[in-house]
Order: structure tokens, then C-alpha cells, then sequence
């Protein structure tokens, strides 16, 4: 296996997750990074900015439905979900051209390991009743605010 440097996308959004109480990002089974909470692999970055986040499959069914991820690339009728970060090649025009454009993806990816990660950190069972309140802690606004506080608690 070749060390593979992680794409600065992917840098800038591990950075922030790694500020998330009881998760730790360590080097994945097959490269990348592995986002862990505890013993639990909550989600992993490929070096090339393609994240894959694991849930009950009747939660992926909805984040796929409401359009916040696609099937996983390998694995589509599973409970993974892939959701593509610009790949390097693109970065080296999107995120310097258009900044907004990586923030908004950035934000994306935030918004599905939040979810993953608020799924366990509230033992949330998977019933499809609960699913709407789950995707609603962790729209953009939620994000926004768990960023301000975290942002306080640090400074």
C-alpha cells in the first residue's frame, strides 16, 4: 500500500471532526482516514476526497432520498452511503476558483458525519419515525451552531 498525501479538502474536513468529543481519526484499513468513535467506524475518507458513512439502512434510504448522499460506490444496496468531496484534480481549480463551492461540500460531508455521530452519541434506535428529527439536528443551521459553540469552548 503507497502513502497516498490526503487532498487538502479532505485535511480541512477531518481537522474539524477531529474536534468532535470521543472521535478519533485514525489511518483506515485500506488507506484513507477511518473516523471512529470509540470502536465504532463511523465513516471513511478515500485519499482522493470520497467519503463513505455507514447507517441503518433505513436511514441511508432517506439521506439518499432527500438528496444528502448517493449509494455507496461499492456496496449500494448496503448501509453505506458515499457522498464526493471534489477530487484532487478538481480542487486545484474549484477550490482556489470557487471557494464556495468547497465550503458548500465541506458542509455536506459535515452534515453526514454529524449525523452518523449523533446517531450514536444519543443511541439513537433506527426507527423510521425518528428520522426526521435526527436529519433536522444536523441541517445547516444545527451545524452552525455546533460550530459557534465549539469555536467559544476553544477560545
Amino acid at each position: 500500500m503507497t502513502d497516498v498525501q490526503p487532498a487538502p479538502i479532505v485535511e480541512r474536513l477531518l481537522a474539524q471532526v477531529r474536534g468532535w468529543v470521543g472521535i478519533e481519526v485514525v489511518t483506515h484499513r485500506f488507506g484513507g482516514a477511518e473516523v471512529r468513535i470509540g470502536r465504532c467506524e463511523l465513516a471513511h475518507l478515500h485519499a482522493s476526497g470520497a467519503l463513505d458513512v455507514h447507517f441503518p439502512v433505513a436511514l441511508r434510504n432517506c439521506l439518499i432520498d432527500s438528496g444528502w448522499a448517493s449509494a455507496h460506490h461499492v456496496l449500494p444496496a448496503s448501509g453505506w452511503v458515499t457522498y464526493a468531496l471534489p477530487h484532487e484534480s478538481e480542487q486545484a481549480h474549484g477550490c482556489e476558483d470557487d471557494p464556495i463551492a468547497c465550503e458548500l461540500a465541506i458542509r455536506g460531508a459535515l452534515r453526514l458525519l454529524r449525523v452518523a455521530y449523533m446517531r450514536h452519541k444519543t443511541d439513537w434506535a433506527a426507527g423510521a419515525d425518528a428520522i426526521p428529527m435526527l436529519m433536522g439536528l444536523c441541517d445547516d443551521a444545527a451545524l452552525a451552531t455546533h460550530d459557534s459553540e465549539r469555536e467559544s469552548v476553544s477560545a
